[in-house]
C-alpha cells in the first residue's frame, strides 16, 4: 500500500509512456531525461497515452 505524506516529494513524468515498461526502464528515463536518481526514495508517476493509467515507481 502506497501512503502519501508530506516527507516525501513526488515528480511527474509528463511524456506518455507505454504502461507495460519495466520498473528497469523506467528507471533508466529518470537517470537520462530526469536527471533524478530513483534510489533516493522519491516517488515518479507516469501516464499512458490515453491518461487513464498510472504507475509509481518507489524504490
Amino acid at each position: 500500500m502506497l501512503a502519501l505524506s508530506c516527507t516525501s516529494r513526488y515528480f511527474l513524468y509528463r511524456e506518455p509512456i507505454n504502461i507495460n515498461r519495466s520498473f528497469y526502464s523506467l528507471a533508466a528515463i529518470l537517470n537520462e531525461q530526469m536527471d533524478q536518481n530513483p534510489l533516493n526514495g522519491d516517488k515518479f508517476m507516469f501516464l499512458n497515452r490515453r491518461r487513464n493509467q498510472v504507475k509509481l515507481l518507489q524504490w
